[in-house]
């Protein structure tokens, strides 16, 4: 119990970080670009610290709002076995 606060955060960060994968590529281009033209990475170091701060703040919303029990009751509904598995015992959808 005593690694319950470190995984919660791993998982706010885990989270964003999935839902802003686009976000990365960006970053990347720039962080060539920056070291290439102006040799300072320090920019680039500074954006990625952002865009970190950034998925772990989305990550930490999209858990608090239940987006993430959602997404999973979603995937129960369209998985074969599981829509089996609620027929059988007769468990409702979510609602």
């Amino acid at each position: 119990m005593k690694w319950l606060r470190f995984l919660w955060l791993k998982k706010y960060f885990d989270t964003g970080w999935g839902l802003m994968n686009q976000g990365k590529y960006a970053l990347i281009l720039f962080g060539v670009y920056d070291v290439v033209t102006t040799e300072n990475m320090w920019m680039t170091i500074f954006m990625a610290f952002l865009y970190c701060c950034f998925c772990f703040i989305v990550g930490m919303w999209w858990v608090k709002q239940k987006m993430y029990e959602t997404e999973q009751e979603i995937n129960n509904i369209l998985n074969p076995y599981q829509r089996q598995m609620r027929e059988k015992l007769k468990i409702e959808k979510y609602k």
